[in-house]
């Protein structure tokens, strides 16, 4: 019932901002219209009327305000076109953890079996590369790793949305993340979904049973991302400071990353599987003409296909995903 409550509000606060903008802009323009013509015909005004004006043209400005606040609620996605950029380097990170699929190989604490990591970040980077050109055999977390990597001096805070799956695993990425002295200082958080409330967490040193997502619930993930963002914001950690990292996860993941920099300044980065593991930026950005005039342009998400279900000699591949 909470859940139902939060998720009314959240769909009609937009309206009822509205409303007061209307009518609270009736009132101020009233007040400026007879403070004026007063003015203009040199009558005495008392001033308790001057305060009445005082209070309709503060409570416009509000009301004004926090339909401002709240427009991404409304707003519909309009983009111009998706193009590729090298990504800038943010402060805010929110990546989809997958799971180690244990069935097909062993992992000690999350790392295959085959390796082993160092604390020298850049230098267990450039050892997976290597070994890669001579097994077949691939690990889910190298792309998380390579995506952190690439925003060092910048990154604050990482934030893992997880599976049912995955979530068990967290605390050991954790763990790995923590060997790095180039991470030291890092925030490491996971977004853990309950019935009534999520909890923005600390990433636990012991396996998680639940507040996993399914990442093939478009809305449920949708909703969860779009919570999310709304913890940073209360934190003060703007749109233009964050970035969404899809390469984990499934399809859904990628089409609630590309879907949510829609009308925002956040942005969404995929890191290559194959070499040369460039990280890659998506943008979308909005055309004031297009919106002015109520177009909206289809676009076309492709994303690649999950650990899970990529072949094990590691070829990349491609699907399409959504047509918004």
């Amino acid at each position: 019932m909470p859940r139902a409550r939060s998720t009314w509000w959240f769909e009609t606060a937009p309206w009822f901002a509205a409303a007061c903008v209307v009518l609270t802009g009736s009132w101020a323009a009233d007040g400026i219209k007879d403070g004026v013509e007063a003015l203009l015909k040199g009558d005495t005004v008392k001033t308790s009327l001057w305060g009445a004006r005082a209070c309709y043209m503060g409570s416009f400005c509000l009301a004004a305000y926090w339909l401002y606040c709240i427009r991404q609620r409304w707003l519909p996605p309009r983009t111009q076109l998706m193009r590729n950029e090298v990504p800038e380097k943010r402060g805010h990170l929110i990546m989809f953890l997958s799971q180690l699929d244990t069935r097909r190989s062993t992992f000690h604490e999350g790392i295959l079996e085959e390796l082993t990591l160092t604390t020298d970040l850049q230098a267990d980077l450039k050892m997976l590369c290597d070994w890669k050109q001579k097994h077949t055999s691939r690990w889910a977390w190298e792309m998380p790793l390579r995506g952190i990597a690439y925003h060092l001096g910048h990154v604050k805070t990482v934030t893992f949305l997880c599976s049912p799956e995955s979530i068990q695993q967290v605390h050991w990425f954790g763990a790995i993340l923590a060997r790095y002295p180039a991470l030291q200082g890092l925030d490491i958080r996971v977004f853990v979904g309950h019935e009534d409330r999520h909890t923005w967490a600390v990433c636990p040193t012991t396996p998680l049973t639940q507040g996993g997502w399914n990442f093939e619930q478009f809305d449920d993930l949708s909703r969860a991302v779009t919570d999310l963002l709304q913890v940073l914001h209360r934190r003060r950690i703007r749109d233009y400071e964050i970035m969404i990292d899809f390469t984990g996860g499934q399809k859904v993941t990628s089409v609630v990353a590309a879907s949510l920099t829609f009308n925002r300044a956040i942005k969404a980065q995929y890191v290559q599987t194959n070499e040369p593991y460039n990280v890659i930026s998506y943008d979308n950005p909005s055309c004031h003409l297009l919106k002015s005039m109520g177009f909206c342009l289809t676009v076309t998400v492709k994303s690649p296909i999950s650990p899970q279900e990529e072949p094990a000699h590691g070829r990349q591949n491609y699907r399409d995903v959504l047509s918004v």
